[in-house]
């Protein structure tokens, strides 16, 4: 198929596949490989309009290069030290704008899961951590120190808002999106359809182990998407956790929705102030 649609491009549109573009992304456990592995190399994972896909269908690898994309923003803005005149707030609100702008659009396409969501929100407390006022006493020692100024973090973050519920809103606007596209016959949400959860279910029968175990067919593995010997989170569990996970979030922090980031961050900060006005009295 790859070789009829090389010579499509080439009779048709005048067109040539460069050298760069002849990847190959395989899904894991699928047998099949191309005829020319030299022509068309086979990779583990694979850059496709900024999203980089594993053959696993897992999102580590995305995330990873993401990660490294928000921290050179972040010492590129709120943590240059062109930057170091800033008040508190305007540094922090700036981590808002030009750092989490590099992962906010991807996130709507990640399956919701803990283990990343956790690593998310640690990456914007360590940010926070650095912008905003923390005096060191004289007589604290350092592992004390960075203790509470880890602590003061995350309570801004989790007044101003932590950017794991920010995703898990994603992902379920995402969903209800490609739902909608229903009324119009399309693709995407046929594609949700494809390999649901009867389909998964009858993989996870008949897969049995090497050891000649068989796992329950409603929960296991299937031989095919793992990694590091766990299973990918799928689209629709990843949205069921984000449901219960902004189901939660909403009960406790019922009514801050009403407020902006900027105005979170600044009562927040003042709330800190006086605190530590109080404990030097």
């Amino acid at each position: 198929m790859l070789e009829a649609i090389e010579n499509h491009l080439a009779v048709f549109w005048g067109l040539a596949i460069k050298g760069s573009s002849r990847s190959i992304l395989i899904c894991k456990g699928n047998p099949d490989s191309p005829a020319d592995p030299v022509k068309w190399p086979v990779v583990h994972k694979l850059n496709v309009l900024g999203h980089f896909v594993q053959s696993g269908g897992g999102i580590r690898e995305d995330w990873l290069f993401t990660e490294s994309r928000m921290w050179g923003a972040f010492w590129g803005n709120s943590g240059s030290s062109k930057c170091s005149k800033l008040q508190p707030s305007s540094r922090a609100l700036l981590i808002y704008r030009a750092v989490f702008a590099c992962v906010l659009w991807k996130i709507s396409r990640w399956p919701f899961q803990k283990s990343i969501a956790q690593e998310l929100d640690s990456t914007q407390c360590r940010m926070l951590a650095y912008v905003l006022p923390c005096v060191r006493s004289v007589d604290e020692d350092i592992d004390t120190f960075c203790r509470r100024r880890a602590r003061q973090a995350r309570t801004v973050a989790n007044r101003v808002g932590l950017w794991s519920i920010v995703w898990c809103q994603r992902v379920i606007a995402w969903s209800a999106h490609l739902k909608r596209a229903a009324l119009y016959q399309h693709p995407c949400t046929k594609l949700l359809k494809l390999n649901a959860a009867t389909w998964l279910m009858t993989m996870r029968s008949q897969w049995v182990s090497v050891t000649g175990t068989r796992n329950s067919v409603l929960a296991g593995r299937t031989g095919t998407r793992l990694n590091i010997g766990r299973p990918q989170v799928r689209w629709t569990d990843g949205l069921s956790v984000a449901l219960e996970v902004v189901k939660v979030r909403q009960e406790s922090l019922k009514g801050n929705n009403a407020l902006s980031i900027s105005t979170r961050i600044r009562e927040a900060l003042s709330e800190l102030r006086i605190s530590l006005t109080d404990n030097v009295d």
